[in-house]
């Protein structure tokens, strides 16, 4: 229930008017990587070893970036590769906008997000 609610208020502060008209929030990046997974070389089958990997961070990553924050990680669904569920559904506009916004409105602290090609 309380992740329903934290969800619709993202999307509110996200899509509402920001934050009721004050100055926007600090803006995190997106960041796309590949990671090497030593553990699917050879694997049944035969898919890259290499995975895409997208990270949210935080504004304060940038100036900050010796702090320690918690990570989420985000799973996408069977039917879709990492990149395609980002761009298919617009979560990377959307994902960053509202931590953004819940970060700004402290209803979140700061964290990365990461979202693996699986």
């Amino acid at each position: 229930m309380r992740s329903h609610r934290a969800a619709a208020l993202a999307l509110m502060l996200t899509w509402g008017g920001l934050l009721g008209g004050q100055s926007l929030p600090k803006r995190g990046r997106i960041v796309e990587d590949t990671l090497h997974a030593a553990s699917l070389e050879r694997n049944l089958y035969g898919d890259t070893p290499d995975r895409l990997v997208f990270v949210y961070l935080p504004a304060s990553y940038a100036t900050n970036a010796k702090r320690r924050y918690p990570v989420v990680y985000l799973l996408h669904e069977v039917e879709v590769d990492a990149r395609e569920w980002l761009h298919r559904t617009t979560q990377q506009f959307v994902m960053r906008s509202a931590m953004d916004s819940c970060v700004a409105v402290r209803l979140v602290r700061e964290m990365i997000i990461v979202l693996s090609d699986a």
